[in-house]
């Protein structure tokens, strides 16, 4: 008898068994099947925009992971004081932010955005290559029309002797936390009337506009090249590689309408040749390290020819940021071809010719 009650416990220990593992897995099953949702009050004006598609990168501007306490809000959270427009969740515990969606982000169906927040299992934080998308309600970036008492009056190139506002001024909190707001009343407590923003994080102060700058050529941006954002404000722009952001205290003096330095007739172009070189293209720096690096040279009257001339003896040699020469023969690793409107720089020694961009340079060979 023995063995067979033996038989009848060990066939009711595997049915319960049995039992307990169907519940568990149908536990599993419906815990994986409970719809996720984002939040039902976000703060502000924030709202839910979706489940989208990452390209590359869809947001681009910060970053940061949680493997515990990640939600919908932390991001939002951690978005909007850097001053972005736009949060994303993605993979359960990653949060994006950007002031922009770059373009190709698709809004695809909602159930692809499926992992639950590592910091909240009823929401969605993304899925794998998909963020659940959030956006503040605010447009932008734009250009700030200028605080109370100051008004904006252009995107002004550098000086081509020199600098067009000449006095340099810190901010509260530095660089990092540079904006508009943050300059003119820098430059304002310094007792000057002219304050500019350049390349997101410079503030220039002047009582008169010096060394030959002048309103910046219209780009196809229409920004004339001053198209950084602000360090310390996502939403609006600080100038650009040799471009201000100029507000006038008051309008207390006249501003500079055109350039001196070409006439009418002098429009800028891509020069097809400069002595015993043909151009090359736009070229990209390289990853970590310069695309020409074997000699370098820079000055605020730079043109193509100088250039040409310092690097007479390689067989490539590029212009950046208006002022900068650089030659080698060959290019640094992850140097590449860039489009031709990406360099836009007008030499400061001749507004005719292009001199590359910010890490961009207009490359000639031989």
């Amino acid at each position: 008898m023995a063995p067979l009650l033996l038989q009848y416990a060990l066939g009711a220990s595997v049915w319960l068994s049995q039992i307990h593992f169907s519940t568990a897995l149908d536990a599993q099953i419906y815990e994986r099947d409970v719809a996720l949702t984002p939040p039902a009050a976000l703060p502000g004006s924030w709202s839910y925009q979706g489940c989208y598609t990452e390209v590359g990168r869809t947001l681009n501007g910060a970053s940061y992971s949680n493997d515990t306490t990640m939600t919908d809000e932390s991001c939002i959270s951690f978005c909007s004081a850097k001053g972005f427009l736009y949060a994303g969740t993605e993979y359960a515990s990653q949060c994006f932010c950007d002031s922009t969606i770059a373009p190709g982000a698709l809004a695809v169906n909602a159930t692809d955005c499926s992992m639950a927040c590592t910091g909240n299992a009823t929401e969605s934080c993304g899925g794998p290559n998909r963020l659940s998308l959030f956006w503040s309600g605010q447009t932008g970036p734009v250009t700030d029309p200028g605080p109370p008492n100051w008004a904006y009056v252009g995107c002004y190139t550098e000086g081509i002797t020199g600098r067009l506002l000449g006095v340099g001024v810190s901010v509260p909190g530095g660089a990092s936390n540079m904006t508009v707001a943050g300059c003119t009343s820098a430059c304002q407590a310094a007792g000057y009337i002219l304050a500019g923003c350049e390349y997101g994080g410079e503030c220039w102060c002047e009582n008169t506009f010096t060394n030959g700058g002048t309103i910046a050529p219209t780009t196809p941006d229409g920004l004339s090249g001053c198209s950084s954002l602000c360090n310390g404000n996502f939403s609006e722009y600080c100038g650009g590689a040799s471009r201000l952001n100029v507000y006038n205290f008051n309008k207390t003096i006249a501003t500079v309408t055109s350039s001196a330095t070409a006439s009418p007739t002098q429009t800028p172009a891509i020069k097809p040749t400069v002595g015993p070189y043909t151009y090359f293209g736009c070229q990209t720096e390289g990853n970590g390290t310069r695309a020409l690096a074997a000699a370098a040279t820079a000055s605020d009257t730079m043109t193509l020819e100088a250039c040409e001339s310092f690097c007479g003896n390689y067989a490539y040699w590029g212009t950046e940021y208006g002022r900068e020469c650089y030659c080698g023969n060959s290019f640094g690793q992850g140097s590449v071809a860039a489009p031709n409107s990406d360099c836009s720089m007008l030499c400061p020694g001749d507004v005719t010719e292009y001199c590359g961009a910010g890490n961009r340079l207009s490359v000639y060979f031989k």
